[in-house]
């Protein structure tokens, strides 16, 4: 997999405030990836803008409130989004409609942060 930048830089965990050590993430090549996803008996949501045959949700308090247990959250690049072959349901964010897109780092900081106060 292509990395904008490594979990473990000394940067990345000073701007994590120590965060980093209690969050699980795990590095895959994509082969591995794809069979992780393929055989995981999690739902498998990708936080990116809507796309022709892909099923898909809007990211508000209604539709997350269906969700329990765990899950997988993918995130892509902000210029090539989620590349990976799995299966899985877009999750995207609404916005004003004059914007682009969020930028990825935001998206998945609101997806989180609003995980972590509704539940």
């Amino acid at each position: 997999m292509v990395e904008a930048c490594d979990p473990a830089n000394p940067k990345v965990i000073r701007a994590s405030a120590g965060a980093i050590f209690s969050a699980p993430w795990i590095r895959l090549s994509r082969a591995a990836a794809e069979r992780f996803l393929k055989k995981s008996d999690r739902p498998v949501y990708g936080l990116e803008s809507p796309k022709e045959g892909r099923q898909g949700i809007i990211f508000n308090k209604e539709s997350w409130e269906s969700f329990s247990g765990p899950l997988t959250m993918l995130v892509g690049s902000e210029g090539h989004g989620i590349t990976l072959e799995s299966d899985f349901t877009t999750l995207t964010i609404p916005h004003e409609a004059g914007l682009e897109s969020l930028n990825v780092a935001q998206a998945l900081a609101i997806v989180l942060g609003v995980i972590y106060l509704w539940k």
